[in-house]
């Protein structure tokens, strides 16, 4: 397919968007339970800008994944395993090939140390392989259920050369690298994230993100009160 039918192919690029929300942040890592992590990066409302996945959510469908990091999957009629082949396009911002090593990397760092609920959608998994170049297979052990292929599908893949194993757990406001078509470009801790387009980002041609990510610039800003955020607003 050529791109998603709700979206414009030809839309003009250019431009900023600002959004507001209420409260603060003391972390750029959205994936932990410490502190108050930044939104926008990984963001249902916002989108996933900086950190992408296996493949992409369709919003005009109940559950229905599209390629993305990954340009295929496979699974058996019982969904007893899924495995899934990388685009051999796939790039983190800073020019470094998505690997297989980055996807079996972020699964045992997700089901370690992030939120509970990510570490409960890879709980579910029994053994993790490398399969091929750029082949990754899950097979799953007796509590994972239909939904346990796609939900592996939809969580962060980050790069293994550019990520501390071992404080990855502990609030930062380090910028974290991902794969996403915008990179972090200036932050006031507490107050304001803005994010830049990533004119090299790899997938801009793929019928998953076809149309989408327009914006040159997203500006982030958390405001405490909610009579001055609706003052900043008018």
């Amino acid at each position: 397919f050529r791109h998603f039918p709700y979206v414009n192919p030809d839309a003009p690029r250019g431009g900023r968007i600002s959004y507001a929300l209420q409260g603060t942040f003391d972390s750029l890592n959205p994936f932990i339970v410490q502190g108050a992590g930044a939104r926008g990066m990984f963001d249902a409302q916002i989108g996933n800008t900086v950190f992408e996945t296996l493949m992409a959510r369709s919003r005009d469908e109940v559950f229905s994944l599209y390629p993305l990091l990954a340009e295929s999957i496979e699974t058996d009629d019982d969904r007893s395993f899924v495995e899934f082949t990388l685009n051999p396009a796939a790039r983190f911002s800073d020019g470094q090939p998505v690997t297989s090593e980055d996807v079996i990397f972020s699964m045992e760092l997700l089901r370690e140390k992030a939120r509970p609920n990510f570490q409960n959608w890879i709980k579910v998994v029994e053994k993790m392989e490398k399969v091929g170049e750029r082949g990754v297979r899950f097979t799953f052990n007796k509590d994972a259920n239909r939904e346990s292929p796609l939900l592996l599908a939809q969580l962060p893949i980050l790069p293994k050369h550019a990520i501390d194993r071992e404080t990855f757990d502990k609030s930062s406001l380090k910028p974290m690298i991902g794969s996403g078509a915008y990179i972090i470009d200036s932050v006031r801790p507490g107050e304001l994230i803005v994010l830049k387009r990533n004119p090299d980002y790899w997938g801009k041609d793929l019928p998953s993100r076809r149309g989408f990510d327009n914006y040159d610039e997203i500006r982030i800003t958390y405001i405490r009160d909610d009579n001055t955020m609706f003052e900043a607003f008018k």
